[in-house]
C-alpha cells in the first residue's frame, strides 16, 4: 500500500507531540499546557501506529496511468484495469459537495442464458428516493465523505424565519455510507466507490445482488458507471447506472392542478403552524424549462432501424401544435437522425445531454418513457424512450389477423409513396400507424403528461366514420390515452384509412398550454384548468378506472357501448371466417397460426363483453374543481339497462359469445395439447378440439365478477332507493338467472339442435347457483366494500325461485344427476 500523502500524515504524526503521560500523582493544571514526556510509551505509540494503518488502509490509492483509466465529466471517474480491475475510485470537487444528484438505471446488455427477458429495462420507477448527495463529515481525519439523501420532500413556507430555519434545520438527511477521502490537490477530493457499487447504489432491488464494477464513461452532466449483475438463478447482464446532477439555477416551478393531467413532485410544508396553504402537500408539475432549452432535440439512436425513422419523426413533431397554441413561435420539438448534417460526433445514449430514442430486444408489447427530473422544482433534465421489437411483431400479427385477406398481400405492398409514406392500409401502412402513435404517446410522458382514460369519451360514436373529422380531431382527444387496434366501422364499405389516432388531440393541446404557457400568474394558470374542465376535456388518471365508467383502456367514443357492440360483432365475424376457410384449399394459414388467431379474436371480444359490463351501476365523476371531490353523475338509465342486456346476451349458454355455439364453430379447426407434458411448441400439438369450453367458462365467471363485483352493486343498491326507476340489484339478479337458467327459470335444457349445449348450461348453472348462494350469504363482499342487506335478499329470493323449478324439473326427469345436484344445493333456499 503506498504511503499517506504528506498532508493527512502531519496532523495524524502531530498526535505523538501530546502522547505522554504527565508526572505520576502531579496532574497538570486546569488550563494548563500539556508537557511532553521524554520517555516514549509504547503502548501508545502502538496505539498511534494501529490508527496510522486504518486511515491508511481505508484510503484509495493515487490512480496510476497504468492501472486505471480516467473519465473526466460530472465527476471524474478513474476505472481499474488489469491488477486493478473491478476497482473505481470517484474524484469530487470541493464546489461539488452538497450539490444533488440523480440517479437512474437500465440493463443495456444481457447474457445469452437471458433470452426472452427485457434486454433494457429502467429501473428509476422502483425508488422515489433516488436522489442523493455527497458532504464532507466534521471533525475527521483523514476527511470522511458522507453519501446521504437531502431532505428534497419538505418546504418552508417562510424559509428565512426562526421558525422555518428551525423546521428546515431539524429535518436531517439519510446518511447511506462513509467513505475515507483523500484529497488530491485543487480542493479535490478522491474516495473508493467500490463500497457503494457493493450496495447496489442503495436503489431498491440491487442491494440483494451484489453489482460488480466493470467500467465507466463520463459526460460534462453526467457519469455512468456499468456494473455486472447476477441472479441467484444465473440469469444476469450489465447494468448501466448513469448519475445526473440537478441545476444549480433551479427552474421557476408550476403548482399541479388536478384537473390537467401532469406527473408532479410532491413536498410537504413543514412550517405551513396557520394552515395558510390550500393544503399540507404541494407538487409542482414535471416539465422542461425552456428559457434553459428552447429547443428540445430527440436523437433517434442508430439502433432504431431506419425503416421506422420516418414514423418516429413523425411521432416526435406532432407535439408542435401544441406549443405553438401555447405561444411559442418556432417549432419547440426538433428530431434528429444520424444521417443529419447536426449529428453530434460525441452522441451516446448515456449522456445526459441527449434525448434518446432507442430499439431495443424485448417480450413485452410495451414502449417507455423515462424523463429524469430534478425533485426541487420538477424540471425534467434528461429524456430517453425505449421501444420494443416485440411491438412491431405484435402489430404485424394483429394487421393479419384482422385486415389481411387469405391470399398474401405483403408483397404488393411492400412499395412505399413518394413521401415516404407506406401503401395507405397495408401492413408497413398499420405499422408506421402505430408506431408514430406510440413515439407521440411516450414523448408525451416525457414532456409530463400523464395518461388520460376519458380521452376517446371526448369523440362522437358517429365521427369515428368521417375521415376528414378524425384528420383533424384524432380517435380520441388525447394520445395519452390506449385505443384498440381494431377495425373500426367503415363507411359505405370502403378501407379503413386510421389504424391509430393521427393527432395530438384537444385535451393535450390544452394541457401543453396549462404547462407550458408563460403566465402572468399562478391565478392565470389556475382559471385556465378551470376552462378546461368546463369545456368538457375531461381527465382520468391511473386508478380512475373503478370510479369512472369511461375511464376504461381499449374503447373507443363518447358512448363506448357501441364500440363494444360493434366489436364483438367483427369477432364473430373473423371466427365464423377461420371455420370457412379451415378446410379450404387456397387458405395459407396454418392450423398453429389458426389457434393462435381464435385465441386472440375471443380475447379481444371478452374484454369488449367486460368493459361492458362496467357501464351497469356506472359512475361518472367531473373534475371542475381542484383539491376536493369531483361531483358525481350517473349513467343515463337506457344505456344502463342496454349495457346490462347486451353483456348477458353474449353470456347466453346456447348463442352468446361465450356459449356452446363457439365452441361447435371453433374447436373442430383448432389445435390443442397432445397430453399434459406436452408444450406449447407447434410440433407438440394435435388436431382435436382443446378445451374451449373451459376457457370461455372462465372468461364469463370474468365478467360476472365484474358485474356483480361489491362496490358495484352497492351503487346499484343507492341508485335504485334514490331513483326507482333505476336498474336494481333484484332486477340484474334475475335478469343473470334467466340468462343461465332459462326463461322464468323452467327451460332448464337447452335446445337439442345446440352441440354440447347441455353441458355447457349445465356448468353455467351449477356456477350461478354457487354466486348466487355467496350473495346470500355476504361471503361475496370484500373487505372494501360492505355488501348491502338488499343484495343478500335479492340473491336469496332468486335462488328461491331457482329451488322452486328444479324441484319441478327433478320430478319430471329424476334420473338427471345435474338436478339431484341443483336440489341439494338450494335447499335451503326452498319455499316451504
Amino acid at each position: 500500500m503506498q504511503a499517506l500523502d504528506s498532508r493527512l500524515t502531519a496532523p495524524l504524526s502531530g498526535l505523538r507531540e501530546h502522547s505522554a503521560s504527565p508526572a505520576e500523582g502531579a496532574p497538570p493544571s486546569e488550563g494548563a499546557p500539556a508537557t511532553a514526556n521524554a520517555t516514549a510509551d509504547p503502548i501508545t505509540e502502538a496505539w498511534l501506529a494501529a490508527l496510522l494503518g486504518r486511515a491508511a488502509a481505508a484510503l484509495p490509492p493515487l490512480p496510476s496511468a497504468d492501472l486505471f483509466r480516467t473519465a473526466t465529466g460530472l465527476f471524474t471517474l478513474h476505472a481499474g484495469v488489469g491488477l486493478a480491475a473491478g476497482q473505481v475510485l470517484v474524484e469530487v470537487a470541493a464546489a461539488d459537495l452538497g450539490v444533488p444528484f440523480a440517479l437512474s438505471a437500465e440493463f443495456s446488455a444481457l447474457d445469452a442464458a437471458a433470452q426472452g427477458l427485457i434486454r433494457r429495462v429502467d429501473l428509476t420507477a422502483l425508488s422515489a428516493d433516488r436522489v442523493f448527495a455527497l458532504r464532507l463529515a466534521p471533525g475527521t481525519e483523514p476527511p470522511t465523505l458522507e453519501l446521504y439523501r437531502p431532505p428534497l420532500y419538505e418546504r418552508s413556507v417562510d424559509p428565512d424565519s426562526v421558525p422555518g430555519r428551525q423546521a428546515l434545520g431539524g429535518i436531517s438527511g439519510t446518511i447511506l455510507q462513509s467513505f475515507a477521502a483523500r484529497p488530491v490537490g485543487d480542493g479535490r477530493l478522491l474516495f473508493d466507490a467500490g463500497p457503494w457499487v457493493a450496495a447496489g447504489f442503495h436503489l431498491p432491488g440491487l442491494a440483494a445482488v451484489p453489482p460488480r464494477f466493470v467500467g465507466a464513461t463520463a459526460h460534462p452532466r453526467s457519469v455512468t458507471m456499468r456494473v455486472r449483475v447476477a441472479g441467484g438463478d444465473g440469469i444476469g447482464g450489465t447494468l448501466a447506472v448513469t448519475v445526473v446532477g440537478l441545476p444549480r439555477r433551479r427552474m421557476e416551478p408550476r403548482p399541479l392542478d388536478d384537473r390537467i393531467g401532469y406527473f408532479a413532485t410532491e413536498f410537504s410544508w413543514v412550517d405551513d403552524y396557520t394552515a395558510a396553504r390550500p393544503a399540507a402537500r404541494g407538487a409542482y408539475i414535471n416539465r422542461w424549462d425552456l428559457t434553459k432549452n428552447p429547443v428540445l432535440r430527440y436523437y433517434v439512436d442508430p439502433s432504431v432501424p431506419r425503416s421506422f425513422w420516418p414514423a418516429v419523426v413523425d411521432g416526435i413533431l406532432r407535439w408542435n401544435p401544441a406549443f405553438e397554441a401555447a405561444g411559442y413561435r418556432r417549432p419547440v420539438l426538433r428530431a434528429v437522425v444520424p444521417t443529419d448534417a447536426d449529428w453530434p460526433a460525441d452522441y451516446a445514449a448515456d449522456d445526459a445531454r441527449f434525448n434518446t430514442i432507442s430499439f431495443v430486444p424485448g417480450n413485452q408489447q410495451l414502449a417507455l418513457g423515462a424523463p429524469k427530473v430534478d425533485p426541487r422544482t420538477g424540471e425534467t433534465l434528461n429524456a430517453d424512450i425505449i421501444l420494443k421489437d416485440n411491438m412491431v411483431r405484435g402489430w404485424a400479427t394483429t394487421y393479419r389477423l384482422w385486415y389481411a385477406s387469405d391470399r398474401d398481400e405483403r408483397a404488393s405492398s411492400r412499395a412505399a409513396s413518394a413521401a415516404g409514406r407506406p401503401v395507405p392500409g397495408s401492413e408497413e401502412d398499420f405499422v408506421y400507424q402505430q408506431l408514430a402513435d406510440t413515439t407521440a404517446h411516450e414523448v408525451g410522458h416525457t414532456l409530463g403528461l400523464r395518461h388520460n382514460w376519458r380521452g376517446s369519451a371526448g369523440i362522437p360514436w358517429e365521427q369515428l366514420t368521417n375521415e376528414t373529422y378524425v384528420s383533424i380531431h384524432g380517435l380520441s382527444t388525447s394520445v395519452m390515452d390506449y385505443l384498440p387496434s381494431e377495425p373500426l366501422p367503415t363507411r359505405d364499405g370502403r378501407p379503413q384509412r386510421y389504424f391509430a389516432t393521427p393527432v395530438v388531440g384537444a385535451y393535450d393541446i390544452a394541457a401543453i398550454r396549462y404547462g407550458y404557457t408563460r403566465w402572468r400568474s399562478e391565478a392565470d394558470a389556475r382559471a385556465f384548468a378551470e376552462s378546461v374542465a368546463a369545456s368538457g376535456l375531461a381527465l382520468a388518471v391511473d386508478g380512475d378506472q373503478e370510479a369512472d365508467a369511461l375511464a376504461q383502456q381499449f374503447d373507443l367514443s363518447a358512448t363506448p357501448l357501441e364500440w363494444h357492440r360493434h366489436n364483438v360483432a367483427t369477432v364473430r365475424r373473423q371466427l365464423r371466417r377461420l371455420g370457412r376457410t379451415a378446410g379450404s384449399a387456397a387458405s395459407t394459414t396454418s392450423a398453429a397460426d389458426r389457434t393462435a388467431a381464435a385465441a386472440q379474436l375471443l380475447s379481444s371480444g371478452v374484454g369488449s363483453v367486460r368493459l361492458a359490463a362496467v357501464l351497469v351501476g356506472a359512475a361518472i365523476p367531473h373534475r371542475g374543481r381542484t383539491r376536493g371531490a369531483p361531483a358525481v353523475s350517473l349513467l343515463d338509465a337506457a344505456t344502463e339497462a342496454a349495457a346490462a342486456g347486451w353483456v348477458l346476451a353474449q353470456l347466453h349458454p346456447a348463442d352468446g359469445l361465450l356459449s356452446a355455439a363457439t365452441v361447435a364453430a371453433v374447436a373442430p379447426h383448432l389445435l390443442a395439447k397432445g397430453g399434459a407434458a406436452c408444450s406449447d411448441s407447434p410440433a407438440c400439438l394435435r388436431r382435436a378440439p382443446p378445451p374451449l369450453a373451459t376457457l370461455l367458462h372462465a372468461a364469463r365467471e370474468e365478467v360476472l365478477a365484474t358485474l356483480l363485483a361489491p362496490s358495484r352493486l352497492a351503487r346499484l343498491t343507492a341508485n335504485a332507493a334514490a331513483r326507482p326507476r333505476r336498474l336494481s340489484v333484484a332486477d340484474l339478479l334475475g335478469a343473470v338467472s334467466e340468462t343461465l337458467v332459462g326463461p322464468r327459470w323452467v327451460g332448464l335444457a337447452p335446445p337439442a339442435a345446440v352441440t354440447a349445449g347441455s353441458l355447457f348450461r349445465d356448468e353455467a348453472t351449477a356456477r350461478w347457483v354457487a354466486t348466487l348462494t355467496a350473495l346470500a350469504s355476504g361471503s361475496a363482499a370484500n373487505e372494501t366494500a360492505q355488501q348491502p342487506a338488499a343484495v343478500g335478499l335479492a340473491a336469496a329470493g332468486e335462488l328461491s325461485r331457482i329451488a322452486t323449478a328444479v324441484a319441478a324439473a327433478v320430478a319430471a326427469a329424476p334420473g338427471s344427476a345435474h338436478l339431484r345436484g341443483l336440489r341439494l344445493a338450494t335447499a335451503a333456499f326452498a319455499l316451504a
